[in-house]
């Protein structure tokens, strides 16, 4: 996702480097437009159950924290029971 969001040139909206803009309405618009793609690109990359969990989280960089939080495997016993949850 992070390569696909790079080559588009959006990677700040996840990263929360790229700013919403103050002061400018036609700045403002162009920014929630491509916040708004972001966040729906998002949404769509995940499945149903984890996008109707995002739903309602304003900007993409804070969707992307919840989704780190949620999904991280440096917990050693969380990586275990998602291996094998997915090994048949």
């Amino acid at each position: 996702m992070e390569i696909a969001l790079s080559e588009k040139r959006k990677l700040g909206f996840i990263k929360g480097t790229n700013p919403k803009p103050i002061g400018d309405p036609m700045k403002l618009e162009q920014w929630e437009a491509c916040s708004n793609l972001v966040i729906s690109w998002i949404i769509n990359s995940v499945s149903e159950s984890i996008g109707k969990s995002i739903l309602y989280i304003q900007s993409a960089c804070q969707i992307w924290k919840h989704l780190e939080s949620q999904f991280n495997l440096s917990n050693g016993l969380r990586k275990y029971r998602l291996n094998k949850d997915i090994m048949p």
